[in-house]
């Protein structure tokens, strides 16, 4: 009997993420379904057809130990990675920014990620020559591979609002970045220039009287704007902080993997200026 993966369980929710199960996402759930035995039940929306059907085999791999033992993180990482596996990268380098090269007679793209040097292959990433040992960083440098865009960057700035899909997304990018931000550097905004300045970031015209406004490229073909008013205490304003996309963002990345970026890129940028080091 063939085991039951991740990604076997995960199209059989509805993949709405819906939250309602405990976890973030459709997949979050199956993966741990599989992986760590949380109960099937908890997604109130699988049939008792699949429940039963996909229950008993599940609960049979799991006795011999079928995929519980592998990281949950890496299961995602290598379906995303085999997804990318018949990609030309010396057809689909210009388009994402990225040079072609060969080392080791195996092709590889180079392309800058939050200002670092990533070499990636269709079997490793490195990272300033180090392997990529965060799978999330994994999972999305290979879905903007995967994705492949051509689209050029249109100069116009949305907010997540614009983008299909982001009322379950918006609050993820709200906590986990954009409120990060402001309440990091409130009182400090020199200081999150300074941090800005370390991910190459361009200082931005902006019409908005914002006391910070910066542009930068964590990917290529991803330009961020971030705009940063501080606090005024006197009259009641706590520091706010807001992060916008180029219209052409859906060409290159799904609405979770920006999240993500966008969760990265505010954790690299407060770590910058804690210490000096880069996530």
């Amino acid at each position: 009997m063939k085991p039951v993966s991740a990604i076997d369980l995960y199209k059989a929710t509805p993949r709405t993420n819906c939250k309602e199960c405990g976890f973030p996402t459709c997949l979050a759930f199956a993966t741990c379904v599989i992986v760590e035995k949380k109960p099937l039940e908890s997604c109130p929306y699988l049939t008792e057809e699949v429940r039963e059907e996909l229950g008993s085999r599940i609960h049979e791999q799991q006795s011999e130990g079928v995929y519980v033992k592998r990281d949950l993180y890496k299961i995602t990482a290598d379906h995303i990675r085999e997804r990318i596996a018949s990609h030309d990268f010396s057809a689909i380098a210009d388009g994402l920014g990225a040079r072609y090269v060969e080392k080791d007679d195996q092709p590889h793209l180079s392309l800058s990620y939050m200002n670092r040097d990533c070499l990636v292959s269709k079997q490793e990433i490195r990272i300033d020559g180090t392997p990529a040992d965060n799978h999330w960083d994994n999972i999305l440098l290979y879905n903007y591979i995967h994705f492949s865009g051509t689209e050029p960057i249109r100069g116009e700035w949305i907010p997540i609002d614009n983008i299909p899909g982001h009322i379950p997304k918006k609050p993820e990018l709200e906590h986990g970045c954009e409120q990060k931000i402001a309440s990091h550097f409130e009182g400090k905004p020199d200081r999150l220039e300074r941090a800005a300045g370390a991910l190459g970031a361009q200082q931005v015209e902006d019409e908005s009287n914002a006391d910070v406004a910066l542009s930068f490229l964590p990917l290529p073909k991803i330009p961020f704007f971030l705009v940063f008013w501080d606090a005024v205490p006197e009259e009641g304003f706590e520091a706010r902080a807001k992060l916008l996309f180029d219209r052409s963002v859906t060409s290159f990345l799904d609405i979770e993997s920006l999240v993500f970026l966008a969760e990265r890129f505010a954790d690299t940028l407060i770590e910058i200026d804690e210490n000096g080091a880069r996530a």
